[in-house]
């Protein structure tokens, strides 16, 4: 029993190490403040149109009106995503400019080299600009494609964004920058703006900005009071198979571990006990009151343990996080919620270590014992019940939605109660296929038998601590798969793309910058055509959203999509047809208008499009059938193929260095992998570390309690490597079940649910799991053998 409680311990100070770990990345409302709102109390985003003259004077309205509306503190901040460092390989970046000098984030933004910018055209930068922008560029740096340059005097570092790209301004200094110039180039230019105060409350300032900036939305405030008064949902709420759902399980049922040892060893004691004058009764309340006491102080133990683990490892995530670590969670709801699951485990180990010496006590004599499996009973009938009530609630729900992540790991966790009441099942199943020809089998087969209530148990523990992790990983792949494919690259393969501005053609001096960067040599561009006006444009109604594109000849859209087309797509095309994305929709389908008026049926096949074109594109006809049949033809990308490395390079360079909005031009890069959040990936590793401890110590409890058996054989002169293998296949018939039971909740069970949620790709991520299967199965192996590698004759007096 004391080696059994080692599970409790490692379960429980695993599960508090986990959630002091993951309450790290949840920021708290004060820290939210502090990132969001500085020394201020309020702020408003603002609206901005027309030149960048006219916004930046609406700024200056705007101040002066929340300061005649009683607002103290008032201070404007202007923001933008376009001007970033025209130099290549820097990182995009955010201009944020106001008054640094007053800090208006002091615990957010730290200067860690130079001085804050206090003079028109002076800017701070991030570290990571710093570190990727050249040492004789840093002081001057370029931004609008050269059209303006900052004078860099000051290093920062932003607390909640460490890796991000930060150019911090001092006020007027986009004001002198040539704005004439950049207006004509930068037609698109982003600028918005922000106000900020202290006091004077938010209806009457909202309303006085709101007179000169109309559309301000009272919606954009943010206030302190409530930001400080808002509850931060936490990871573990979001995605319960991370903690919660964990939590409430292994801990109950790593408590039946130690009951299981304790009635498995009175079933081998009690006669002896008996007959030096205990009672029965007595005997076993005395047992059970022990392993009670001993799963509790293990409990403890864990909590005591977790809580330090958990606080000595907290400064080693500050090497993977981007923000400050949240304050020290408080335990005490957790503890309890541990220490309760534990105290409902030892409530069923009670009732089970009475039950089962009840069971004993009524049992017939030895001699008609047989060595075969039990009928289903009552009990047995009972869980098949209750699992058919859960399928059976599975299968109902089907028709209801699952809102998000949390509510399907929600409904895994459900299936996975029913797959588990159906375990006692599965492991008579599973011993239906041992042979019992041999002597080895025979006894293994005979002591799972005679003990299936503690089988039970340990392959219960092993198939719930296997499966959170497999389960956790599935639903994580899942989303990063689905993410991946909503990332598109913004030009195809090897390609250099000129957008179109609105319905208007591609700029004539983009096109012949880009044509002279690739050189005379470049292959002939592919001028893609929009069916369209500018108040509506061309589909197909049942392809869903997205238009209809014209090029001038097959060819053409060959080298778009960077792959052949068959001879009867060629065909289509050449004959009026449409080549769209997708499945195949049919011979012939309608082109209409978006506003409904039907145009034409086209004969039509099915093509894969590159994903660059298929986000906004249903299909392609040619030029010429949009020609005859009268439809508005608009030229809106200009595309050259079969560009290399070194020279869409050279495009960037010249654009950098050419006055140009570079917005326009988009050079193929592949899509950056999808990263989770830290907090997933610790999740991960947590859950699959706990795991591997688990399971050894689970497996060596079991096989430890066959020291009295075992000893008593080879105290007979039965060799300890035989009997050493009638331990390890015990032991591989519980994996086994373990492992089918968690393989089926990460495999089928999740494929359920998250088939249920919409826009979700389904992935199974066989590389992970087939880590986590191995190291779990290792675990087990080592486990069972390091507990029979000293088999001794006096073990069979072992108590």
């Amino acid at each position: 029993m004391r080696r059994a409680t080692l599970v409790v311990t490692v379960v429980v100070a695993s599960l508090v190490t986990l959630f002091i770990l993951q309450s790290s990345f949840t920021l708290n409302g004060k820290q939210v403040a502090e990132r969001d709102l500085g020394r201020f109390s309020y702020s408003v985003s603002l609206p901005l149109n027309g030149s960048p003259q006219s916004r930046t004077a609406t700024i200056g309205r705007a101040v002066q009106a929340a300061t005649e509306a009683g607002a103290e503190g008032v201070e404007a901040e202007l923001t933008s995503f376009d001007l970033s460092p025209s130099l290549p390989g820097t990182p995009r970046s955010t201009y944020q400019e106001r008054d640094w000098t007053a800090a208006p984030y002091p615990e957010r933004f730290v200067l860690v080299d130079g001085r804050w910018p206090s003079r028109p055209g002076e800017v701070a930068v991030s570290n990571e600009i710093a570190r990727r922008v050249p040492g004789e560029q840093l002081s001057r740096m370029p931004l609008l494609s050269g059209l303006a340059k900052v004078d860099v005097v000051g290093i920062v570092e932003d607390r909640y964004a460490t890796r991000a790209g930060r150019i911090l301004a001092a006020p007027g200094t986009f004001d002198s920058f040539d704005l004439d110039v950049i207006s004509t180039r930068f037609e698109a230019l982003d600028l918005r703006g922000s106000l900020w105060w202290s006091t004077g409350g938010t209806e009457k300032v909202l309303a006085a900005v709101e007179s000169v900036v109309p559309e301000t939305a009272a919606e954009e405030v943010k206030e302190r009071t409530r930001i400080l008064g808002t509850v931060r949902p936490d990871f573990a709420s979001a995605y319960p198979l991370g903690w919660k759902i964990p939590s409430l399980a292994l801990p109950l049922l790593s408590a039946l571990v130690v009951f299981g040892a304790a009635a498995y060893r009175l079933q081998r004691t009690m006669s002896t006990l008996r007959s030096i004058g205990l009672r029965r009764r007595q005997v076993t309340t005395a047992v059970a009151t022990t392993a009670v006491v001993l799963v509790i102080s293990a409990a403890i133990v864990g909590g005591a343990v977790g809580a330090t683990l958990g606080l000595a490892l907290r400064p080693v995530l500050t090497r993977f996080m981007t923000a400050p670590l949240a304050p020290y969670p408080d335990l005490v709801s957790t503890l309890a919620l541990l220490l309760a699951m534990s105290l409902l485990g030892c409530a069923v180990g009670v009732v089970w270590v009475h039950a089962s010496q009840q069971q004993i006590n009524n049992r017939h004599a030895a001699a008609t014992r047989r060595v075969s499996l039990p009928s289903a009973g009552s009990r047995a009938s009972a869980r098949r019940v209750a699992a058919g009530l859960v399928a059976g609630f599975a299968i109902m729900s089907q028709g209801l939605p699952l809102g998000d992540v949390s509510a399907a790991m929600t409904w895994i966790a459900t299936l996975t109660i029913g797959l588990f009441l159906l375990t006692p099942d599965l492991l008579n199943l599973c011993l239906r296929f041992v042979s019992t020809t041999h002597l080895r089998g025979l006894l293994a087969h005979r002591h799972l038998v005679e003990n299936r209530g503690r089988s039970v148990v340990s392959i219960l523990v092993v198939a719930a601590a296997w499966g959170f992790p497999l389960a956790f990983a599935t639903v994580l792949a899942t989303m990063i798969q689905t993410d991946e494919a909503d990332r598109v690259a913004q030009a195809g393969v090897d390609q250099v793309r000129i957008l179109s501005e609105g319905a208007q053609t591609p700029p004539t001096e983009t096109v012949e910058l880009v044509a002279r960067a690739l050189g005379p040599d470049v292959d002939r561009p592919v001028i893609v055509s929009e069916l369209e006006t500018s108040e509506d444009h061309v589909g197909v109604p049942v392809l869903g959203v997205g238009g209809v594109a014209a090029v001038d000849s097959p060819d053409d859209l060959e080298r778009l999509n960077g792959h052949e087309l068959t001879r009867s797509q060629v065909a289509v095309l050449n004959n009026g047809g449409l080549l769209y994305r997708g499945s195949a929709h049919g011979d012939v389908l309608e082109l209409s208008f978006a506003s409904g008026s039907p145009i034409a049926q086209l004969p039509a096949a099915p093509v894969d499009l590159d994903p660059v074109w298929e986000v906004s594109t249903v299909g392609y006809v040619l030029k010429a059938t949009a020609t005859d049949l009268d439809l508005p033809v608009v030229e809106s990308d200009v595309v050259f193929t079969s560009v290399s490395a070194s020279s869409r390079a050279d495009v960037e360079r010249a654009l950098d260095a050419s006055g140009l909005d570079p917005y326009f031009v988009k050079v193929f890069h592949a899509p950056d992998p999808v990263r989770a959040p830290p907090i997933f990936y610790l999740a991960l590793v947590a859950l699959s570390l706990m795991v591997v401890g688990v399971s050894m110590l689970v497996v060596r409890a079991h096989a430890a309690s066959l020291r009295r058996l075992l000893g008593s054989l080879v105290a007979v002169g039965v060799p300890a490597s035989w009997t050493r293998q009638v331990v390890l296949l015990e032991l591989g018939i519980i994996t086994t079940v373990a492992a089918s039971l968690a393989i089926v909740i990460a495999g089928p069970i999740s494929a359920t649910a998250l088939s249920r949620l919409p826009g979700f790709d389904f992935t199974i991520p066989w590389d992970w799991l087939l880590v986590i299967i191995g190291s779990c199965l290792v675990a087990c192996l080592a486990g069972g053998w390091l507990a029979t590698t000293r088999l001794r004759p006096s073990d069979r007096t072992a108590i």
